[in-house]
């Protein structure tokens, strides 16, 4: 996703649009939340990427072998933790 290049490069209309590929990826709620609302201007407290997959089993399941965990603050003042 090349939408944010420079500061004379800025392609709004391609983000927005690049944003729908997370339908399906996320829950319906958070999908939603961030199709139409904006981190960008949020203070991150923290930001935690946990590995599930053991490479020493041979079955996984279904869980995804990545989970993200955030902490922020949204720029309207809400505190948010996504998972």
């Amino acid at each position: 996703m090349k939408c944010f290049i420079s500061d004379d490069h800025w392609d709004i209309l391609g983000y927005r649009e690049n944003k729908k590929n997370l339908k399906g990826k996320l829950s319906e709620e958070t999908f939603q939340f961030f199709l139409n609302d904006s981190f960008h201007d949020a203070h991150i407290y923290s930001i935690n990427l946990i590995n599930h997959f053991d490479p020493d089993k041979e079955e996984q399941g279904e869980m995804h072998p990545t989970t993200l965990k955030a902490h922020l603050k949204h720029w309207d003042g809400h505190e948010y933790k996504l998972t």
